[in-house]
């Protein structure tokens, strides 16, 4: 069974990171020499991997009050120095919700009246 943790929040074991095999661990930028060489510089990225967790409609629910705690955290205007714990079994790193790809958190319920949520949670590493 998967163990997922946000910030001492156990979220449901259901959940899917969705990009987890989606990493891109080296940032590059390409420019043009005045003679039409590029010029490429490239370097390992140390942090700012994106998670996106993904709670669909056969998996994943998260409760009210979970969901509840969980916008209260991503309200929360956190910075690297705050940043949040996260566990997804095996791997760990400090986090931050993704405010500058919007909707950080994204929640709906069920079905209408439901007390039960699916959606995405988009952090990113710091």
């Amino acid at each position: 069974m998967v163990i997922i943790n946000l910030g001492g929040l156990v979220l449901p074991a259901g959940l899917q990171w969705t990009d987890r095999y989606q990493v891109q661990n080296v940032q590059q930028s390409v420019d043009t020499a005045l003679d039409g060489s590029p010029v490429v510089f490239a370097a390992a990225k140390q942090q700012g991997r994106i998670i996106t967790l993904e709670a669909f409609e056969d998996s994943g629910w998260m409760t009210q009050n979970t969901t509840e705690t969980l916008i209260s955290l991503a309200q929360m205007p956190l910075n690297p120095a705050t940043a949040l714990n996260f566990v997804y079994d095996d791997f760990q790193s400090l986090v931050l919700f993704a405010h500058h790809t919007p909707p950080a958190v994204d929640l709906k319920p069920l079905w209408p009246f439901a007390q039960v949520y699916s959606g995405r949670i988009v952090l990113i590493t710091v």
